[in-house]
C-alpha cells in the first residue's frame, strides 16, 4: 500500500510503500520523525481489525474450510475510508489536538485500483 502525508508539523510531504519490509526514519532532532510515527500508528490502528465482515461464520463452522476471495474495489475502498479517518478525525486522537491546530494535513492513497487488484494476484 502505497500513501502520501502533507503538511504533518514540519513535515511537508512524505510517501510511504508499506509493501517494503522495512522502513527507517533517520535525522536531526526537529525533523518530523515522531509526528510521521505517530500518524503511522494512526492509519494502522484504523485498518486492523477491518470493521467489516470478510467471511460468514457459520460457513466455517459447517464446512470446516473457508475460501475468500478478496475484492479489489472493496479493499482499495476501504484503504481510501481509513486514509479520510485519519485525515478527518483520527489524527486529532493521536496527537491530543484540534484540527485547527494541525492546519492542512492531508493524507492520500498512492495506489490504484488496478495495483489493488495486482497486489491480491501476487504479480
Amino acid at each position: 500500500m502505497k500513501f502520501r502525508f502533507e503538511n504533518l508539523g514540519v513535515v511537508e510531504r512524505i510517501d510511504f510503500d508499506l509493501s517494503k519490509k522495512l522502513s527507517v526514519f533517520c535525522g536531526q532532532d526537529g525533523t518530523g520523525k515522531t509526528y510521521v510515527s505517530y500518524a503511522l500508528y494512526g492509519l494502522l490502528c484504523g485498518l486492523y481489525p477491518i470493521p467489516v465482515q470478510l467471511f460468514p461464520m457459520e460457513e466455517l463452522k459447517e464446512r470446516k474450510q473457508l475460501d475468500i476471495e478478496l475484492d479489489p474495489d472493496r479493499l482499495h475502498s476501504l484503504r481510501k475510508i481509513a486514509l479520510k479517518d485519519l485525515q478527518d478525525r483520527k489524527i486529532q486522537r493521536v496527537f491530543g489536538l484540534s484540527l485547527h491546530s494541525l492546519g492542512q494535513f492531508k493524507a492520500s492513497l498512492l495506489f490504484s485500483r488496478k495495483e489493488t487488484a495486482k497486489e491480491i494476484r501476487g504479480s
